[in-house]
């Protein structure tokens, strides 16, 4: 449930902002910058960078 919330933050983000994608990361409460691609990928189906461009 957490990790959807994060998502689901981080998604609007990415849409709204021209924020770094490591600073939504860590907006967003992932404390690791490795996990967080992964997470998102895992939820979307697309990395950060190419839901962002979509």
């Amino acid at each position: 449930m957490l990790e959807l919330i994060r998502f689901e933050n981080t998604a609007k983000l990415l849409c709204e902002t021209d924020a770094k994608i490591i600073e939504i990361a860590f907006s967003s409460g992932y404390a690791d910058p490795t996990h967080f691609p992964r997470a998102f990928r895992r939820i979307s189906g697309a990395a950060p960078r190419e839901f962002r461009e979509k």
